[in-house]
């Protein structure tokens, strides 16, 4: 995959990302999940730029990794603040919208799109994004 997005357009839509207030949403994460500062920052750095990456191409689909899933779980959960944030942040609701079943070709379609996801995260962020497909479902 080609790196369509320059380092000042990540950085920029960062900056729009970082515009988002989570501090509700991972207070209520560290309680519920019994995650560290550490893990919770963490878990929250990946999120944003998860959603940054969703900034950067609303076409592309995306699969996040546990931790990301479980501050977009726990985002959506705030559903006021989530609409407000996406409609300003992205100009539409962001939908999440998890497999449709467990059949074979659905199963062979997320990993594919999860192996293409880790590639765009590393392209934009110089990290790995998770080990594995299996590692995510694992965790």
């Amino acid at each position: 995959m080609d790196c369509l997005v320059s380092a000042g357009d990540v950085t920029k839509a960062m900056a729009v990302i970082e515009s988002i207030d989570l501090a509700n949403v991972m207070r209520k994460l560290r309680l519920s999940e019994g995650w560290s500062e550490e893990e919770a920052a963490t878990a929250e750095r990946r999120y944003r730029r998860f959603l940054c990456l969703h900034y950067l191409d609303a076409e592309f689909n995306l699969v996040p990794t546990l931790d990301i899933d479980k501050v977009w779980h726990q985002h959506i959960l705030h559903t006021q603040d989530y609409a407000l944030d996406c409609e300003r942040v992205f100009g539409a609701f962001l939908h999440h919208a998890p497999g449709a079943d467990d059949s074979e070709d659905t199963q062979q379609h997320m990993r594919d799109d999860f192996e293409k996801t880790g590639v765009f995260y590393r392209e934009r962020f110089g990290e790995e994004y998770v080990e594995s497909w299996l590692t995510y479902f694992l965790l």
